[in-house]
């Protein structure tokens, strides 16, 4: 936790995608990982990154975080509110509040996926805060290191079997095997530009 550099840490900055791992580790301890989700239409055809979620698609709420951590899936995170409650804003709600109990009081979150809106800010201390709390948790850890997954496309017809399509990490450390990569979280939009965290673990020090 000692600050070994830092440069404008406190000044509130756009954090594009790197806001879903406050989304991570707010719902992680508080979903099923094995509960199934139906995709509804205010969960696909989002602005920005997509893990590909389908109408009328079913999802585990594991895969969904995978949709979310690996390629920074805009619909997964969006589906993951939705699994915490029916139209999302709870879990909103409960983001600021996980992110004001850890200490991060300069983020405020509006949405789950990080796409730019009015009021939604974070700073690079708030950023490390939250990305020590996601690497404590077991389950972030497992996800965030998975390299590829298979995930599921479209619902086949009766009688059919279900196709699937590869989803990569788009973590740089994760992809080109980093040695004592723990995990971290990739973000781009225009506005925020790009965004980034990343642990990795070299002996005793993280």
């Amino acid at each position: 936790g000692r600050v070994l550099a830092a440069q404008r840490a406190r000044t509130p900055q756009l954090p594009a995608s790197t806001l879903k791992t406050l989304t991570a580790v707010t719902l992680l301890p508080r979903l099923d990982m094995t509960k199934v989700y139906t995709a509804r239409s205010n969960d696909v055809g989002i602005h920005g990154s997509g893990a590909g979620l389908v109408l009328g698609g079913t999802y585990t709420v594991e895969q969904l975080f995978l949709g979310m951590l690996l390629p920074s899936g805009n619909d997964a995170a969006t589906a993951l509110t939705h699994v915490y409650n029916s139209d999302g804003r709870k879990a909103i709600r409960l983001m600021n509040t996980t992110a004001r109990t850890l200490g991060a009081t300069g983020t405020v979150a509006v949405n789950p996926t990080g796409l730019p809106v009015p009021g939604q800010r974070t700073t690079a201390t708030d950023m490390a805060i939250i990305a020590r709390a996601a690497i404590a948790n077991p389950d972030f850890r497992r996800l965030a290191q998975t390299k590829t997954v298979q995930f599921p496309g479209r619902m086949p017809k009766a009688g059919s079997v279900r196709k699937t399509y590869q989803l990569q990490n788009e973590n740089p450390f994760i992809k080109h095997g980093v040695a004592g990569t723990i995990g971290g979280k990739t973000g781009y939009t225009k506005a925020a530009l790009r965004t980034y965290w990343v642990a990795v673990k070299r002996g005793n020090r993280t």
